[in-house]
């Protein structure tokens, strides 16, 4: 078992599916993607993995005549302004400025995504593309390093990762009125983090900052810092009841949430800070493996107020210069920021059953809030190991990435 353990080659298959709380046409999303994996190991030389994920992601359909959402995405805002200064539908007004006669915005995109990696002695390479056939396309990858002793663990990444908040983030937006492409963002950083695991428990710390760009999108930075402790409250050989108490926080300089052009179309509060208690069953009987988890807690955030424009300062001041020539109608030219304290949840669960000596049967789902969206999501995947495993079971269930949960 042991010399099978290192030359272990495994492939996944999996059709995993989220679905995140939003506007149609902005900020919600379905996201269907169905990864495909392969892992071989080398005998002790290694282990390297390919992945190969098709993506499907939808916000809906933008109804450009409802002036509600219109204006919150490209540069519609003053063509909206506009039409309903002169009490007509978006359109009309569009019709007259030469620029379509669409009325709607299908913001659908499909593509596949792949990722190739290579793990030897606690560092870890990877490269790969956000899904090729997305209106907006970028390299990914990371490199990570760890290594512990005695129960102390520490690591250090540096990667560039896609940003799949919402369509806009993750595939990008265009907007045919005026040929306008942007979003597809990414995230560049280094993060720090260690940990000490005991007989009974353990602590955790983590740091990190990171750049955050896109086609067409303004600049924006993230630090984050998370702590936490956990307790083994109960543990056999084939169970355990885990909690403890973890804190997360992150600080932007940017608020760039919104869909307009320029904006990312993710969240990015000045200081987020969230409390949460975790509660964790997982076990085995028989060739079942399983897992409960849940947290409860509080989250606390504050957003500043944003331009439509921040990447365009010339839209930006064409709005406003129609804004102060009609004060009367009471024109927008900026976002409004916002402080929010609210009850934060996270809960889910992971099954695992092993079919034959060789292939493993399983499953997971989710639901959470941050922010102020929330999401659910549910996968079922099968796993084939080419070495039969006759050891028992391991547990929790360990069940294969869609892209968006990255690598």
């Amino acid at each position: 078992d042991a010399i099978n353990d290192l030359k272990r080659t495994e492939v996944s298959v999996e059709v995993a599916g989220r679905a995140r709380s939003g506007e149609k046409g902005l900020s919600a999303l379905t996201d269907i993607e169905t990864p495909i994996e392969a892992r071989i190991n080398t005998l002790g030389l290694g282990q390297f993995g390919l992945k190969i994920i098709p993506v499907v992601v939808d916000a809906g359909t933008l109804f450009l005549n409802d002036p509600a959402v219109s204006g919150q995405f490209g540069r519609n805002a003053i063509v909206v302004e506009r039409a309903r200064y002169a009490k007509v539908q978006f359109t009309t007004i569009a019709r007259q400025q030469g620029l379509s006669n669409v009325a709607t915005l299908d913001q659908e995109a499909k593509g596949v995504a792949l990722n190739l990696s290579y793990e030897l002695a606690g560092v870890r390479a990877d490269l790969g593309s956000s899904p090729i056939g997305f209106p907006v396309q970028n390299v990914v990858g990371g490199l990570r390093w760890s290594g512990s002793d005695d129960g102390l663990s520490l690591g250090i990444e540096v990667a560039r990762r896609s940003v799949t908040d919402s369509y806009l983030s993750y595939a990008g937006s265009k907007d045919s009125l005026y040929g306008l492409t942007w979003g597809g963002v990414t995230r560049t950083g280094v993060k720090l983090d260690t940990s000490y695991d005991g007989e009974e428990g353990g602590v955790y710390a983590s740091a990190g900052y990171y750049g955050l760009t896109g086609k067409n999108v303004a600049k924006n930075t993230e630090a984050e810092i998370g702590v936490g402790a956990y307790w083994r409250a109960y543990k056999t050989n084939d169970f355990s009841f885990t909690t403890g108490l973890g804190l997360t926080s992150f600080f932007y300089n940017k608020n760039l949430r919104y869909f307009t052009y320029g904006h990312g179309g993710y969240f990015s509060p000045k200081s987020y800070v969230a409390v949460g208690i975790p509660l964790e069953i997982a076990g085995r009987k028989g060739k079942l493996s399983y897992q409960i988890a849940s947290s409860l807690g509080v989250q606390h955030f504050r957003e500043l107020s944003a331009p439509y424009y921040p990447n365009s300062p010339a839209d930006q001041a064409e709005l406003e210069q129609f804004a102060a020539a009609n004060p009367t109608i009471n024109i927008q030219t900026n976002y409004a920021g916002q402080t929010r304290t609210a009850f934060a949840f996270k809960i889910g669960g992971a099954a695992e059953y092993q079919l034959t000596p060789h292939l493993f049967l399983g499953g997971k789902i989710s639901a959470d809030n941050s922010g102020d969206f929330n999401d659910t999501s549910a996968a079922v995947y099968l796993r084939y190991s080419f070495e039969p495993r006759r050891s028992p079971v391991g547990f929790p269930p360990v069940a294969p990435k869609a892209y968006y949960q990255g690598n």
